[in-house]
This record gives structure tokens, C-alpha cells and sequence, in this order.
């Protein structure tokens, strides 16, 4: 059919994330993405809280430059990150039975508030639901 158009691809696959990035995932560890844009107030609070991770058994964490954040594409664009800092925790492959599954937290981090956003990844006990009547 002359002068036909053809059908513009809807999506552009993501690249391949940095391959430290892979073999911590596939290896079994929470990865914890800290994207943060150097200079800022609140990164720097962020990134000192981070270090708490240090104590964290099987956790993995990447201090990720807003510049660079094109490389991690296949995991914050599916979280529609929208600012800097942010803490992303991928949940360990094992426990998601291979589907990436991710948080995001902005803004000021704790030790505490990063330590737990782990520990809320790699929880594997019941999940209970919540509704104000009771149902």
C-alpha cells in the first residue's frame, strides 16, 4: 500500500541495568537504590542514613547521581520516580517469584526509616488488609 504509515513502537525498552546492579539482584539481595543530586542538603542527610545499611544483612546499596539515573531506568520507571533524594528498595527476587517489585520513599531518610524500608522488603510472613469498619 503506497504511502502507508507504519506504527510508531508505544513503549522504548529500558537499557540493561549496570551489571553490579544484576548480580546483587539475581544473587538475592534487597537492592536499595539512593538516587540523590550531589550538592543538596537533603542528599547529604540521605546518604549518612544510608550508611546504616552497612549493618544490614543481604542488602546492597547504590548511591545513584540524578544525571545517571537513565541507567536504572528498567527499575524507576516503573515507580515513576519524580524527585531527588529517593530511596528505592527492590525486593529480593526470591520473594517476588522473579517480577521486580520496588518501593520508593523521598525526601529526608533516617538510619532508622532506611533500615526499615529493608526490612519491609524482605518480609514474607501474612499480609493482613486494613478497612476503618472492620470488614
Amino acid at each position: 500500500m503506497p504511502g502507508a504509515a507504519s506504527a510508531a513502537p508505544t513503549t522504548i525498552p529500558a537499557p540493561p541495568l549496570p551489571a553490579p546492579v544484576t548480580a546483587a539482584y539475581d544473587g538475592g539481595k534487597t537492592v536499595v537504590l539512593l538516587v540523590v543530586h550531589d550538592g543538596g542538603i537533603d542528599d547529604a542527610y540521605a546518604a549518612s542514613a544510608a550508611q546504616a545499611l552497612g549493618s544490614v544483612e543481604d542488602a546492597t546499596l547504590f548511591v545513584v547521581p540524578a544525571a545517571k539515573v537513565a541507567r536504572y531506568a528498567a527499575i524507576t520507571l516503573g515507580l515513576d520516580l519524580t524527585q531527588v533524594p529517593a530511596l528505592v528498595v527492590l525486593r529480593p527476587k526470591h520473594l517476588s517469584n522473579g517480577v521486580p517489585q520496588a518501593s520508593v520513599d523521598y525526601g529526608f531518610q533516617t538510619p532508622e526509616s532506611v533500615v526499615q524500608a529493608v526490612i519491609d522488603a524482605g518480609y514474607k510472613g501474612p499480609e493482613a488488609t486494613y478497612h476503618p469498619d472492620g470488614r
